[in-house]
């Protein structure tokens, strides 16, 4: 194998090139909601406890006008809203509305469509080390929190979309 050719079957490469299809496709089932990726850990964020958008931005990594932007957009759909900080005028409270949460679940059941066209290729018992060990490396880069709880991993087109297993029964 000439090297031009090798890198196209490194490990990097591959997770780009995933990433990317995976990325295209979520973004474009998320639009229906009127999200876009950027929004959902913000959201997840302010599920657990309403945050000051600085906060926010500590937590997330962003720059606080990039929470100022994500906050506006999603309040422009109702998924958020700002409260005033009772400890600090200056400050605003950001937490989640009922609406919020509605969004947050379809955006869920959007990530698990996706994630099962994306694994529907592999064998199903390939399905679980697969993630873990991108939890993995996720944790190991600071991409994920070691606290972030772990989601059910589909091993089949059944688990992933249980409408599918009363249809298919």
């Amino acid at each position: 194998m000439n090297p031009s050719s090798r890198v196209l079957t490194r490990p990097a490469f591959l997770m780009v090139k995933l990433g990317e299809w995976t990325a295209a496709r979520f973004v474009e089932r998320l639009a229906p909601l009127g999200l876009r990726p950027r929004h959902l850990g913000a959201m997840h964020l302010v599920c657990e406890r309403p945050r000051s958008q600085l906060e926010l931005a500590q937590t997330i990594r962003v720059a606080a006008s990039v929470v100022v932007d994500m906050i506006d957009e999603l309040e422009a759909i109702g998924a958020v809203r700002r409260k005033p900080d009772p400890t600090d005028r200056r400050r605003f409270s950001v937490e989640l509305t009922d609406q919020g949460r509605n969004l947050l679940m379809a955006a869920d059941t959007v990530s698990r469509e996706v994630e099962a066209e994306l694994l529907a290729g592999l064998d199903p018992t390939l399905r679980r080390p697969l993630t873990r060990a991108l939890r993995e490396l996720g944790r190991s880069r600071g991409i994920l929190k070691p606290t972030h709880p772990p989601s059910p991993v589909p091993t089949s087109d059944s688990q992933a979309f249980p409408s599918r297993r009363a249809a298919t029964s």
